[in-house]
């Protein structure tokens, strides 16, 4: 069954029996993002670039946003597009973006998935949640140990997080808007703060 058969979080949870929560989990760390890529985004929205078509706002907003926060940290990450994520005939399909842990075999090999990015097609953040939920649960299981998994749904403009630890996913109390561009990018600073910090202690119990 690929993410794309969910089309509510409610659905992923009555399946795989999680626990839905909501809270203020996300912390802003200061970003300050780069002159070109500001330039570049006001001039995607000022011309509607971004609204030609749904591959057009991946192409033009969601992932020129996510790899500028993702280079501060691509020493220990991995941001990976439309790439397969399969943990069983279920839990299967191709998230628009996938952030992982680099591998020891090289780019051209996943490490542990940490974080799936989705986008809201048609704007429809019910769906895209489901969808996020599955591949994150996919993230899970492939991981096999207790680490967090984070998500993002997002239609370029308005950008949702959860967190999905154990048997409960937590979703971030309010959206963030690209309409303020610098707490966006420090709310995805967070979350990529906090994925290294999690490969930091998989390399550290491997280490041992």
């Amino acid at each position: 069954m690929a993410f794309s058969q969910f089309k509510s979080l409610g659905d992923v949870a009555k399946l795989f029996s999680f626990r839905l929560e909501k809270d203020d989990f996300v912390v802003v760390k200061p970003f300050v993002p780069a002159k070109l890529v500001v330039e570049n985004i006001h001039l995607v929205l000022k011309t509607d670039l971004h609204r030609s078509s749904e591959a057009a706002r991946c192409e033009t907003l969601i992932f020129p946003i996510l790899q500028e926060v993702w280079r501060h940290y691509a020493d220990v990450l991995k941001l990976w597009n439309h790439a397969p994520l399969e943990a069983d005939t279920i839990l299967s399909g191709v998230p628009d973006y996938l952030v992982a842990k680099k591998s020891t075999f090289g780019p051209m090999t996943m490490g542990t998935p940490i974080l799936v990015a989705i986008e809201a097609k048609q704007d429809d953040f019910v769906v895209g949640w489901g969808q996020c939920a599955a591949g994150m649960l996919a993230a899970q299981k492939l991981n096999a140990s207790n680490t967090a998994v984070f998500g993002i749904v997002s239609n370029g403009e308005i950008w949702e997080f959860g967190k999905l630890e154990g048997a409960i996913l937590t979703q971030h109390l309010f959206p963030f808007s690209i309409a303020d561009f610098d707490k966006l990018c420090g709310a995805l600073a967070f979350v990529m703060e906090e994925c290294k910090k999690q490969v930091e202690q998989m390399n550290s119990t491997e280490g041992a």
